[in-house]
């Protein structure tokens, strides 16, 4: 569901996200310090071909999205923290992850989401971090629940089910492209 319209100034501009390529889980680590996998290296390079001429490198402070964004185009990207994933301190890597994730994509906050970033207050941030990129097509290299936050913020997806059934089908790297008011 894009904008559409003519493009220029004052028209609409495209925001293209790239999610993040397969990390190495580490539970040792916090996961804004997981570094790539080597097929997740591999995944980034393959994605290359994506790369529009002429946009803004934007990535997530996080280390696998700054590696995902310079292996896709080769050069580094300028690191923003309003890319990062949710904040969600104390959440454990476990078998529980992707459940308690994907409540929080479908809006069913409880417990589970104690102190975490709201999906409207991810989605604003995000948001916010766009508009300080104004006028240029943007290439960002983040992560799958924020940039679901933000597309249910835009209207791009509809918040709840179908929000979380697309979160799911996300891929490692994912590049998805919308087009939004300029």
């Amino acid at each position: 569901m894009a904008c559409g319209g003519e493009r220029g100034p004052g028209r609409t501009r495209q925001v293209h996200l790239l999610r993040h390529a397969m990390p190495i889980p580490d539970p040792q680590l916090p996961p804004s310090h997981w570094t790539l996998s080597s097929e997740g290296r591999a995944a980034a390079l393959s994605v290359r071909h994506k790369l529009p001429a002429g946009s803004i490198l934007l990535s997530s402070t996080e280390q696998k999205a700054i590696e995902t964004a310079r292996l896709m185009a080769g050069r580094e990207p300028a690191a923003d923290i309003g890319f990062c994933e949710v904040h969600r301190p104390g959440e454990p890597f476990d078998e529980f992850s992707s459940e308690r994730r994907g409540a929080w994509i479908h809006g069913e906050l409880d417990d589970r989401h104690r102190d975490w970033e709201t999906p409207d207050q991810a989605g604003r941030r995000f948001a916010q971090a766009v508009e300080a990129h104004p006028g240029s097509d943007l290439v960002i290299a983040t992560h799958g629940m924020v940039l679901v936050a933000w597309l249910v913020q835009i209207g791009y997806l509809e918040a709840g089910q179908a929000a979380e059934s697309y979160w799911s089908t996300l891929t490692f790297p994912q590049f998805i492209t919308v087009e939004i008011a300029n």
